[in-house]
C-alpha cells in the first residue's frame, strides 16, 4: 500500500485524536495518508488533495459512526478500493473497528 485517504467526521472525533492516531499507524507503515482540501484548517500531519479526484488509492479509512460509513463510502462502491471503518460512534454496526483497535489497524495495514 502507498496511498490511503482518510475520511473523517470530526463531529465525531471532536479532538481529533482518533485520526491523528489514524495518521500515526498509517505513517509507521510507510504509507501516505491523504485527506481533503477542506480539512486543512485542522493541520493534521497528512498530505491535502481533492478526494474526489483521487482514483488510484489503495484504501479509504472513514472515521465516525454507521451514518458517516454509508455517507462515506458510497464514492467507492464501484471501484476496487476497499473501505475500512472506525468507530467513533454510537453502534458501530457497519464499522470493522473500534476507536482503540490500534493493534488491529496495524494488522490490516
Amino acid at each position: 500500500m502507498k496511498k490511503i485517504i482518510i475520511i473523517p467526521n470530526l463531529v465525531r472525533d471532536v479532538d481529533g485524536l482518533g485520526t491523528k492516531k489514524v495518521i500515526e499507524c498509517i505513517r509507521k507503515k510507510g504509507i501516505e495518508p491523504f485527506m481533503d482540501n477542506s480539512l486543512s484548517s485542522y493541520g493534521f500531519d497528512c498530505t491535502y488533495v481533492d478526494i474526489a479526484s483521487v482514483n488510484d488509492a489503495d484504501m479509504a479509512i472513514i472515521i465516525g459512526g454507521d451514518g458517516t460509513i454509508l455517507a462515506s463510502s458510497n464514492r467507492y462502491i464501484n471501484t476496487d478500493t476497499p473501505v475500512l471503518g472506525i468507530n467513533h460512534g454510537n453502534k458501530g454496526y457497519l464499522t470493522e473497528l473500534e476507536k482503540d483497535d490500534t493493534k488491529e489497524l496495524e494488522s490490516i495495514l
